[in-house]
């Protein structure tokens, strides 16, 4: 796999337009909204565009981009994990190395599978207010 900016991606999708049939993107909450400008002639052209990746944050809140593309979708098909306590998982947590949710700070940790986990809206620890 090869790894492109939105600029890159831009004059890759442009210079092989025709040629294209299919695009699938996975991870898109790590993509400037400029994915949606990259994207969207294809969609415009009739080319099958499947993305894949987060809806929402560790505090609930959308990601700008999975937010903007789940707008100009056709269809919009919610994947489920399972959480800890066997119910469907529509959230993700991420927790401290001590096990204690994190509610608050940076959206984004890099770091090992143990700071994130999926859970379901009851077992998920909310932003305090």
């Amino acid at each position: 796999a090869t790894m492109l900016d939105s600029n890159e991606l831009a004059g890759t999708l442009n210079t092989y337009a025709g040629l294209i049939e299919a695009l699938v993107v996975d991870e898109v909450q790590f993509f400037s909204d400029s994915l949606a400008l990259c994207i969207k002639p294809l969609i415009d052209a009739n080319v099958k565009v499947v993305c894949g990746g987060l809806d929402l944050d560790c505090f609930g809140d959308w990601f700008p981009t999975s937010r903007l593309l789940s707008q100009m979708a056709q269809d919009h098909i919610p994947l489920y994990s399972e959480c800890e306590c066997g119910n469907e998982a529509s959230r993700t947590q991420r927790f401290a190395p001590d096990g204690i949710p994190i509610t608050s700070g940076s959206v984004v940790a890099v770091g090992g599978g143990d700071l994130y986990r999926p859970v379901c809206l009851q077992c998920w620890v909310g932003p305090s207010e």
